[in-house]
């Protein structure tokens, strides 16, 4: 697995896949005009690449994911600090957002990736609460700058779609993917 995820550790080891976990380092720099669900897609697809070559002879299938929180165009990647979590929730306050996820898994040449999208609505965070939620820390290293699974559980009024993916793993998609892989590999 091409990533440092926790949430995407637990969601495989509660399935019980053998799988080890090494950390691509890209570049996660959003180009330009880039749309979230492409950018989600390109980054995906860098950290399975990234992997790859780190990797050439690795005879097990390569996992390589990445989650984004989008406002129409906009892209919401992990805050670097606490005022840029704090700008974030207050934007994302009140309003539907996107969660994306893409996922690429394969070997050497063959890779194949699909998106799983879900929409979540914030409540209007008023303030006290979003000063408790940044003294956690819990934004850190989070998409968005919070998890659906902690304390900004609080903020979430509805969500349309797979909540494993606003957790970080879709992982019946990821399951569909695999079977995928195995009919491209089988040729079927």
């Amino acid at each position: 697995m091409a990533s440092a995820s926790p949430r995407r550790r637990f969601f495989l080891e509660q399935s019980k896949v053998n799988f080890e976990v090494w950390t691509p380092h890209v570049a996660e720099t959003v180009e330009p005009g880039e749309l979230p669900r492409d950018y989600a897609c390109r980054i995906a697809e860098l950290k399975f690449k990234a992997a790859n070559r780190r990797f050439p002879d690795c005879p097990h299938i390569i996992i390589a994911a990445d989650t984004i929180v989008s406002l129409g165009t906009e892209i919401f990647q992990k805050p670097e600090n606490r005022k840029q979590a704090e700008v974030f929730l207050k934007t994302l306050s009140g309003k539907w957002h996107q969660v994306i996820t893409a996922l690429c898994c394969g070997r050497g040449n063959h890779m194949i990736s699909t998106t799983e999208v879900s929409e979540v609505h914030f409540c209007k965070i008023e303030e006290q609460y979003l000063k408790i939620y940044l003294d956690s820390k819990e934004w850190c290293d989070k998409a968005g700058g919070y998890a659906i699974q902690g304390l900004a559980s609080f903020f979430v009024d509805e969500i349309k779609g797979s909540m494993d993916n606003v957790i970080g793993f879709p992982f019946k998609s990821f399951i569909r993917l695999l079977h995928e892989y195995k009919e491209f590999k089988s040729g079927r």
